[in-house]
């Protein structure tokens, strides 16, 4: 969004089919704003995915996805409070985490923590997630990350669980 008066004395930042009139050598007539900025062909194929998936998920029904994933983290999150060393990170109440558990493993890095995750065919996260502020005020250098979504079930979560167990094994804590 901006003002027509300051749009009309801007040129194109990204250029491409459909935005001129004219083309000389040194120099282009650019449509009138808004077409001299919609470069290209639009993504009609990505339109037309992201409107059948939202077809899918009122299929499903909304509500039915946020109890399913809420029942994954809750079950996450009872887990995983009772493997000693394991901390969760962020508060434990499931409605401020829902879909998603962070975590660390006293004296177990969390690359290391997705690299056993990995070998059982698990997939976390391991990192800052764009987080480095927190995690320097809760005197974190890096951390795991799991996420539930509609297609997890709760072996899935047991295989976390499993897993966490796994890393503490091999690296003896």
């Amino acid at each position: 969004y901006g003002k027509r008066e300051h749009l009309e004395d801007m040129p194109p930042g990204i250029f491409g089919g459909g935005i001129v009139l004219d083309v000389e050598p040194h120099s282009a007539e650019w449509r009138e704003t808004p077409g001299r900025f919609e470069a290209g062909t639009p993504n009609i194929a990505g339109a037309i995915g992201l409107g059948r998936a939202v077809l899918y998920l009122e299929e499903i029904g909304i509500d039915k996805i946020h109890a399913h994933i809420e029942k994954l983290t809750e079950l996450a999150l009872n887990e995983l409070k009772k493997i000693l060393g394991v901390n969760i990170l962020g508060q434990n109440d499931v409605a401020k985490n829902i879909g998603i558990v962070t975590f660390t493993i006293d004296g177990i890095h969390a690359h290391d923590i997705t690299q056993i995750m990995s070998d059982m065919h698990i997939a976390l996260r391991a990192g800052h997630h764009c987080a480095q502020v927190l995690l320097k005020e809760l005197n974190v250098s890096s951390a795991a990350r799991a996420s539930f979504y509609l297609y997890n079930t709760e072996e899935d979560v047991m295989a976390l669980v499993a897993g966490i167990k796994r890393a503490k094994e091999v690296f003896n804590k």
